[in-house]
């Protein structure tokens, strides 16, 4: 999937988990799960739009290491 069609995925998911959530807000009742997904949506369109991942492979770990002994 191309970055930008990632970055609209998540909108397009994150504009009905909004509306889900004002919905429940209205109604009175609990939004939890919602607000966990928000959450998670958000910083991972963060991280996409920053082009970055949360985990480093281990040869670039290795690497980083590496160079701090080099120092």
């Amino acid at each position: 999937m191309s970055k930008q069609k990632l970055i609209t995925t998540i909108h397009t998911e994150l504009e009905k988990i909004n509306e889900q959530i004002d919905l429940k807000i209205i109604q009175g009742l609990e939004y939890k799960r919602e607000s966990k997904r928000h959450k998670f949506l958000v910083s991972h369109l963060t991280q996409v739009i920053r082009g970055e991942t949360t985990k480093r492979s281990w040869t670039n770990r290795l690497s980083h290491v590496m160079a701090s002994f080099l120092l």
